[in-house]
């Protein structure tokens, strides 16, 4: 649905007025209850009143105020198209999209001034066919020849330093483009050059022949200061420097030579300024054409539906009227009338004219229904085109080009919602949306090369011109989608990282566990030993285990030794392990940082420190809560704590498959007298009588 008078819906906020009113009536209302029944229990006897049934009627009555209003604004949703003469001029725009653009000494900038002229110019030109050509270090046509303003006015809206990849301002090379888009007699056609002369490269006084010999005259519209230059902001506000001098980067309008290229073509010089844009002038020069017929152009006239909304408000206020504010015992059926009545009432006169026998009569109603904001429906008409046996090959191309510019535009439509959604720190909602833009490039790729190659008239210009901006297009997916990938393969070589640095500390964590288990068993052999010692009497026995419990005790020094070097190794290893992890958890913080992800670089962040205080940890216990800190921060939920692993080799901890004693004691394990003979445990005497 649209309106002829949109401005009229600002009346909604009028609503406030009576709604404030209501507000301050229901409170007094209150305060006088209050001071008359002292009991609420009274108060609520003797008012018989269904508050529910009361604000049903005050929502009724705003409900048809509100239906008033969007009456006033005059609501279509339908158009008639009535044959009429089109005669006018053809107009090339050369409009000036470098970065020198960007200049704030035409608030909001020079590039959204130039805009704002632009619309209010190609209303003034009303029969004339408009093209736009896009330049800065490069040229192309972005718009070709039209009469149609709706659908160039989507292309002014678009313009923008990115459309054109290269840096400058090469005007030849834009007013070439622009002969090539102008086909007409000599005397009707004109270039309206939209530029602030600054830096212009290329020998535009090549093309001042050609333009004199095809009588075309250049209007000249300057944009900006010629006195005193203006600062030059980059994208995101920042002043811009030179690169050498560090000085800060101005641009000043090059009037002089602006004129001179005015005046070399007969045409004329503009400046455009915030008090006078120079519309007029521009309007007058180009009206002293000769106009040309351009043969027969369908005009469409909006059908108003204002009545549908002036019989719903006047239903509204009935029932309002109807409906009591006492209790009803049968409110239920009451309300499932008034239901059903707004149903009705909204499903009313939604029906469509089906009576398309021809192919043009299919193309001309998918136009009508693209123009009244049915892209679904339109897409429908172009297709079914396409379907037809008696096609008119030149239909035929024209409709495969609005395919294509519709599956063109849901795709940019589609990246716009992936930078949104990035900017909501949206990650996997982006991505979708940046595959299903890429799927619907390359549908409107295909038919866009459907299109030059069914044609070789009108369309055949507009489709190379969007094939060249769907390149762009489809390499700025491309490359926020390999962003994007590329972060979340960071991500989880981050997230694997700290998982490999958490369970290095488990593992030297188990292994200085079993060596103080070993030093506590130790001890208590030797304790043991010297018990023995003491408790025997036999010298020379004493003087065989005496040794014998030397010789032990020096291969378990040695045994010791040799773990210790392990546990040691073990301990670089850990301090290696969450060295990597930070390292990558920094490199995740930097890719994010890229992307605008503030949350996940801030969590990046958080993780690098605390990986960094693992690694300077003096033991494993205190670097435990650091390493898992960090995998909490990147997101690490492999749904088992460190440790949770089997425990095969290096991750069993002492007694984990065998309970104490169920070991087979050979070498430095046995305990002092596990070797002995039998016989050996008898005490001294007891084998004499």
């Amino acid at each position: 649905m649209k309106f002829i008078a949109p401005q009229r819906l600002y009346l909604i906020a009028a609503l406030l007025v009576p709604a404030a009113a209501l507000v301050y009536a229901a409170w007094r209302r209150r305060r006088e209850l209050d001071r008359l029944f002292a009991d609420p229990a009274a108060a609520k006897s003797a008012i018989r009143l269904s508050r529910g049934l009361r604000a049903a009627r005050l929502a009724l009555v705003f409900l048809a105020m509100l239906a008033a209003i969007f009456a006033s604004a005059r609501p279509y949703w339908k158009v008639r198209r009535r044959e009429v003469a089109d005669r006018g001029r053809d107009v090339a725009v050369v409009f000036d999209v470098s970065k020198s653009m960007w200049a704030r000494d035409l608030p909001p900038s020079r590039l959204e001034h130039a805009k704002f002229v632009l619309r209010e110019l190609a209303d003034r030109l009303d029969g004339d066919r408009l093209a736009l050509i896009v330049f800065a270090g490069g040229a192309y046509t972005a718009c070709p020849l039209t009469a149609d303003r709706a659908v160039f006015r989507e292309y002014v809206g678009e313009l923008g330093p990115e459309l054109v990849q290269r840096g400058g301002t090469d005007l030849e090379r834009a007013l070439r483009q622009a002969l090539k888009s102008l086909r007409g007699a000599p005397g009707t056609q004109a270039i309206v050059l939209f530029t602030d002369g600054d830096e212009l490269t290329g020998r535009s006084s090549r093309v001042i022949p050609e333009l004199r010999e095809r009588k075309i005259p250049l209007v000249v519209i300057g944009l900006g200061d010629p006195a005193r230059p203006a600062q030059l902001p980059d994208a995101d506000g920042t002043l811009r420097r030179d690169p050498r001098s560090g000085e800060v980067v101005t641009s000043k309008l090059d009037e002089p030579a602006l004129k001179r290229l005015a005046a070399a073509t007969g045409g004329a010089y503009v400046r455009s300024t915030a008090a006078d844009p120079g519309v007029d002038a521009a309007a007058a020069r180009i009206a002293e054409l000769a106009p040309v017929g351009h043969g027969v152009r369908s005009r469409e006239l909006p059908e108003e539906r204002f009545d549908v909304f002036v019989a719903l408000a006047a239903l509204l206020l009935l029932i309002a009227l109807l409906l009591p504010e006492r209790p009803l015992r049968r409110r239920a059926a009451v309300l499932a009338a008034v239901f059903a009545a707004l149903t009705a009432l909204g499903a009313a006169d939604d029906a469509e004219l089906s009576s398309a026998r021809t192919p043009a009569e299919l193309y001309n109603l998918g136009l009508k229904r693209h123009q009244a904001g049915d892209d679904a429906g339109a897409g429908r008409c172009f297709e079914a085109v396409l379907g037809r046996p008696d096609r008119d090959e030149r239909v035929r191309a024209k409709a495969l080009f609005n395919l294509g510019a519709l599956e063109h535009a849901a795709a940019r439509r589609l990246f716009g919602t992936a930078r949104e959604q990035l900017k909501q720190q949206q990650l996997d909602p982006a991505e979708k949306s940046l595959d299903d833009a890429a799927k619907r490039l390359a549908a409107a790729r295909e038919f866009y090369a459907q299109a030059l190659a069914g044609s070789a008239e009108a369309p055949d210009d507009a489709a190379a011109d969007n094939l060249r901006l769907y390149e762009s297009d489809f390499d700025r997916v491309e490359e926020l989608k390999k962003r994007i990938e590329e972060l979340k393969k960071q991500q989880q070589r981050a997230r694997q990282s700290t998982q490999d640095a958490r369970r290095q500390n488990e593992k030297q964590q188990q292994n200085e566990k079993q060596q103080q288990n070993q030093q506590q068993q130790s001890q208590g052999d030797k304790q043991q030993q010297q018990n023995q010692q003491q408790s025997q009497g036999d010298k020379q026995q004493q003087s065989q285990q005496q040794s014998q419990g030397d010789k032990q005790q020096q291969s378990k020094q040695q045994s010791q030794s040799g773990k210790q070097q392990q546990g040691e190794k073990q301990r670089n290893a850990a301090r290696e392990a969450a060295a990597r992890a930070a390292a990558e958890s920094e490199k995740l913080q930097k890719q994010a940082e890229r992307l605008g992800q503030k949350e996940l670089e801030e969590k990046a962040r958080r993780a690098a420190e605390e990986l960094r205080q693992a690694e300077r940890s003096p033991d494993p216990q205190s670097a435990k809560p650091h390493l898992d800190k960090a995998a909490e921060e990147l997101g690490v939920g492999d749904g088992k704590k460190p440790g949770d692993e089997q425990k095969t080799g290096d991750d069993k901890k002492p007694g984990d498959d065998k309970k104490p004693g169920d070991e087979q004691k050979t070498g430095d394990d046995k305990k002092p007298g596990d070797d002995k003979k039998p016989g050996d445990d008898k005490k001294p005497g007891d084998d004499k009588k």
